[in-house]
């Protein structure tokens, strides 16, 4: 960011204005600061996102993780926890 700040900067210096080199590097120092500072800003804002979106990616893959390791254990029911379903009335044998 700073970079293009700087370049920009010098360009629109040079192109624009009759200005001297000494003042158009004096402005294009300070453009290159000036977005220095947003470019650092910016880039700690998509760091936090990032950082936020792995870790809610990195809670579902433990979670689909868990599900699975529940639904291939033989000894946990394959009804989750719901009762039988058991008839009251006796069935006759054919």
């Amino acid at each position: 960011m700073a970079l293009s700040g700087f370049i920009v900067a010098i360009v629109v210096g040079l192109v624009g204005e009759h200005l001297p080199l000494v003042t158009i590097l004096e402005r294009s120092l300070v453009s290159a600061v000036i977005c220095f500072g947003g470019g650092m800003a910016l880039g700690l804002l998509l760091d936090g996102v990032i950082n936020r979106h792995a870790q809610h990616l990195r809670i579902q893959t433990e979670q689909m993780e868990e599900d699975q390791a529940v639904s291939l254990d033989p000894s946990h029911p394959e009804s989750d926890g719901e009762p039988h379903a058991e008839s009251s009335e006796p069935m006759m044998a054919v």
